[in-house]
């Protein structure tokens, strides 16, 4: 007859047993196994679903030394078979212990919607709304309308925001001011997607006010697009541009009158224009009570024989200014006198600013002065930026910058 002691002595983990289950808040199980090692060599531990002599898939943990006795085994399903043995390398070859089979403990749960749902306007376009998380959530979207039937239907007025978000709370922007939403959570649980009740929040009262944006300006013109910027007033929500040929057509919205309407941030881009061409403007402004105009400017799209050509960028320097704002301030090289700043574009994936600078470069027959010399460009990124997030800012895929948003 073998004892337990003799086994150990040869190579393999006896004595296997669970000294402990506990159930986690996440409803998993986490169970402490113990056994007796032999002490021949470095062990590790395997563990299954399936009582298939470790044949199919397994999970292979460790390694533990020689003396090593116990291991906690997590995220384990509650109420499920599991197999298990010890294998310990002597060195030459495995020596595996008897299998042990146990079940885990913990009732098995039921997912549920996220509770508590509360909501306060915080101004008069945003909201931010609260709520305790359900059994099995994982992640979550927030979604609001104008009424229920809308939000129900997601139809309408429908919008939903903060998707894949973890926590439980988080601001809506860019909502009506005076108005009433109707909004729920939809969680992701881990058996499936689950809304919680509705609550209503109404947006702060409309300002009665309003101050027509100043410092309408053009940013760059090049042939066939310009970018203009301005400073916004008071209570300016949100911007159109006015656009046409003469200031006549821009006042009575005559033939060439066109608009461009809806956008929050305080600059445009415009493309498609007329070359040698000069265009007259205003900015629009409204906060869904009130509007206001600005005074009529123009500036003039760059010669039709002037071509783009990408910049070299000597220096890229990414600083949060006034109203948390970031800017980049990209220096390029104008390489000779038939070098003129040209102009950028800005697109954005995640974490990634990529920004393209050209220079505007008059034809290869002209006359140059020799004289080199260089452009700085403020380049304005907004404020949507995460907290704690670091990004990436890259010019020309020459030069970056990186910034940790605060």
């Amino acid at each position: 007859m073998t004892s337990a002691r003799d086994a150990a002595a040869e190579g393999e983990a006896t004595a296997l047993a669970v000294e402990g289950q506990t159930c986690t808040p996440g409803f998993t199980v986490q169970v402490v196994l113990s056994w007796t090692p032999s002490g021949a060599g470095t062990q590790w531990v395997d563990f299954s679903l399936q009582n298939d002599g470790f044949s199919g898939a397994y999970v292979h943990g460790g390694p533990f030394d020689a003396t090593r006795s116990q291991a906690t085994l997590n995220n384990l399903e509650p109420q499920r078979n599991y197999y298990v043995r010890v294998s310990t390398w002597d060195g030459a070859e495995w020596q595996r212990s008897d299998l042990f089979a146990f079940t885990t403990g913990c009732l098995p749960y039921e997912a549920s919607p996220p509770t508590h749902v509360a909501g306060a306007s915080i101004s008069d376009t945003a909201a931010r709304f609260s709520w305790t998380a359900g059994n099995g959530n994982v992640w979550y979207c927030l979604d609001y309308a104008e009424t229920p039937e809308e939000l129900v239907g997601q139809t309408g007025t429908w919008r939903n925001s903060g998707c894949g978000m973890t926590g439980s709370t988080h601001d809506v922007q860019g909502m009506h001011c005076s108005r009433t939403y109707v909004a729920r959570i939809w969680a992701w649980t881990t058996q499936g997607g689950m809304h919680s009740a509705q609550v209503k929040v109404t947006t702060q009262p409309c300002a009665s006010t309003i101050t027509a944006a100043t410092n309408q300006r053009a940013l760059f013109a090049a042939p066939d697009m310009a970018r203009l910027a301005w400073t916004p007033g008071s209570n300016n929500i949100w911007y159109c541009v006015d656009l046409a040929l003469s200031q006549a057509d821009l006042l009575s919205f005559g033939p060439t009158w066109e608009n461009f309407c809806g956008f929050t941030e305080p600059e445009l881009e415009l493309r498609r224009l007329e070359c040698e061409t000069v265009y007259y403007y205003r900015v629009y402004t409204w906060n869904f009570h009130v509007n206001a105009h600005g005074i009529v400017r123009n500036f003039m799209t760059a010669d039709c024989d002037l071509d783009d050509e990408e910049a070299t960028v000597l220096e890229v320097d990414v600083h949060k200014s006034e109203g948390g704002i970031y800017r980049a301030e990209v220096l390029v090289e104008l390489p000779n006198g038939c070098h003129l700043p040209g102009s950028y574009r800005i697109s954005r994936d995640d974490t990634r600013v990529e920004i393209t600078v050209d220079n505007l470069v008059q034809p290869p027959l002209t006359t140059c002065s020799q004289a080199a010399g260089t452009h700085l460009w403020t380049i304005r990124l907004g404020a949507d930026f995460s907290e704690g997030v670091t990004y990436e800012v890259e010019v020309n895929d020459e030069v970056s910058d990186f910034f940790t948003a605060s």
